[in-house]
């Protein structure tokens, strides 16, 4: 792994001598650092697919947005995927839509339809994940801002019409979110043309680092591959289909 301090982002390459089957850039959410995306970024790369993470799309002053345009720009090779968490599950539809011909799909983690706000002093990690091992990491110093949820999400940063939506869609999303209740997005989903939702039971905010991570990371390279193969398969709503 190469880096730039996490306050920018962080690279994760696939293995020496092995080509590279696409790139995934991940957008942090409200109160995330790349570094909340280290353990996905490190699977994906084993399999084979390029990381670049930023981190809070949120955030006032820190023009995550345009760095991550960039590197969606920079980005060669034969697929390149959107993955967006909270706040950066709208910035992934939103670039999905603004910059047509360089993304292939788009994965939408948590999505925050209704642009919900954790109330100030409720503690925020119980929220994101049930799993203690994501705890501690989510802890470390520049993972997670512990209040991040409690800031709202820009308005300029508003959700695309999903009719407009060109790419296809995965939804990953807990069946017992706090944060961004399941029932709020079904609907979206549902209008989108090629969407599918995946929900997580029992899962909370943060799907990727929640206790069914490695399921989670599974149907996301699940996805990958089907968009490299061109399989029609995102091209329906996948309503009973659950990881655990």
């Amino acid at each position: 792994m190469s880096a730039v301090p996490p306050a920018t982002s962080l690279r994760w390459d696939e293995p020496e001598g092995v080509e590279a089957r696409g790139t995934v850039v991940v957008l942090g959410g409200r109160g995330e650092s790349p570094l909340a995306y280290a353990r996905l970024g490190r699977r994906l790369a084993a399999d084979a697919y390029r990381v670049r993470a930023v981190g809070d799309v949120a955030a006032p002053r820190q023009r995550t947005l345009e760095l991550a345009k960039n590197l969606i720009r920079e980005v060669e090779g034969p697929l390149t995927v959107l993955l967006g968490a909270d706040a950066g599950a709208i910035a992934a539809l939103r670039l999905a839509v603004a910059v047509p011909g360089r993304v292939a799909g788009a994965i939408a983690v948590g999505l925050p339809l209704r642009r919900e706000r954790v109330p100030e002093g409720v503690p925020q990690l119980p929220l994101r994940t049930r799993s203690p091992e994501h705890w501690t990491s989510l802890a470390d110093p520049g993972a997670v801002d512990p209040e991040g949820l409690s800031r709202e999400i820009p308005e300029q940063l508003g959700l695309p019409s999903p009719s407009a939506v060109p790419v296809p869609v995965l939804g990953l999303h807990g069946s017992e979110d706090p944060v961004a209740p399941l029932a709020d997005v079904v609907d979206y989903y549902a209008a989108m043309p090629q969407a599918q939702l995946v929900v997580v039971d029992r899962g909370l905010h943060d799907s990727v680092n929640d206790a069914a991570h490695r399921s989670v990371a599974a149907t996301i390279v699940l996805f990958l591959e089907e968009l490299r193969q061109g399989a029609p398969t995102v091209s329906r709503l996948a309503w009973g289909e659950r990881v655990r």
